[in-house]
């Protein structure tokens, strides 16, 4: 579970992104932010999570690491119950459509997201549980 400093820096980070358009904390780590909105699975509330990310073939690639920790992050759980959200990068919002990425695809875009953010590594070395890779794709 995100501690108040993560779920405070997260909240001033969304601001900071959404009123700047995305040319502010657009990215970290030599990749691209973007702003993922999912329905909450209990709440049934709109939550919007800044993820690091990786474009894919019109779409986008995120990866659902809790900085290690055992448990899978909220945004991904939500997902998992309802996988239509949005993102927005910049200005740019789009509907999308999450497809857990599963074998061989799943390690060769973790494999990629490790290359360029090479903590990702670290942080599956950290657990047991398998990280798991979204692909958010455009609907319609």
């Amino acid at each position: 579970m995100p501690n108040l400093f993560e779920k405070t820096f997260t909240g001033l980070h969304k601001c900071i992104y959404s009123h700047s358009g995305g040319r502010l904390m657009s990215s970290f780590d030599q990749m691209p932010i973007l702003l993922l909105t999912t329905t909450g699975r209990k709440s049934g509330k709109r939550r919007t999570t800044p993820l690091l990310c990786l474009d894919q073939d019109g779409g986008y690639v995120v990866v659902g690491s809790a900085a290690g920790r055992d448990q899978h992050p909220a945004w991904y759980l939500n997902l998992a119950a309802a996988p239509e959200a949005q993102v927005r990068v910049g200005k740019q919002t789009t509907s999308v459509q999450a497809r857990m990425a599963e074998g061989e695809e799943r390690d060769r875009l973790f494999a990629a997201f490790a290359e360029t953010a090479k903590r990702y590594a670290d942080y599956q070395a950290k657990t047991e549980r398998r990280i798991p890779v979204v692909v958010l794709e455009p609907r319609g």
